[in-house]
This record gives structure tokens, C-alpha cells and sequence, in this order.
């Protein structure tokens, strides 16, 4: 059933994306606009992850039409935040 609606590759892809995002937003100080960005960004994939599972669960299956590639559009935002960022770290080591 969860087949039909996400393939195993880009879920993979996500969460990698996702567990490099995560750790390096926990090791930030600055209070910057970006990083609200990010956190609403990771907020709307986790509630699509949960709605598509709660989906599956309540109906045996899942009603949204397209979760996948909503998830994909809503972490393009944070993953190009966090490369951008990480871009300007390394280039100033």
C-alpha cells in the first residue's frame, strides 16, 4: 500500500536530508530569519510523514494525492538554507 504513493530511494534521500539538517541547525546561535525557514519548512514535511501514516492507519490507505512530491517542495527550502550556509563555512576554514 505505502508503495504506491512513496518508492524507498527518495525516502531515503529524505531522511538523509533531513538527519543532515537536523544536526546542523542544533549546533546554531544566531537568531536568524533563515533558520525560521528551515523549521517551518521541516515542520510541514514531518506533518505530511504523519498525515500520510495516519492516513494509511485509520482508511488502509493513504488520501492524499501526491505526498511525496509535496514533501520533496517542502524541503528544497531547507536544504538549500543549509547548503548555502554550509557553503560559507567551509569557504572560510
Amino acid at each position: 500500500m505505502l508503495e504506491e504513493k512513496f518508492d524507498l530511494e527518495t525516502l531515503e534521500n529524505v531522511r538523509k536530508k533531513l538527519a543532515e539538517i537536523q544536526a546542523w541547525s542544533t549546533i546554531q546561535r544566531k537568531a536568524a530569519h533563515e533558520l525560521y525557514d528551515m523549521i517551518d519548512g521541516l515542520c510541514r514535511v514531518a506533518h505530511m510523514y504523519n498525515m500520510a501514516i495516519a492516513q494509511q492507519i485509520e482508511d488502509g490507505y493513504i488520501t492524499t494525492s501526491n505526498p511525496q512530491s509535496y514533501i520533496q517542495s517542502k524541503l528544497s527550502t531547507p536544504y538549500a538554507i543549509y547548503r548555502w550556509e554550509n557553503s560559507k563555512r567551509e569557504s572560510l576554514k
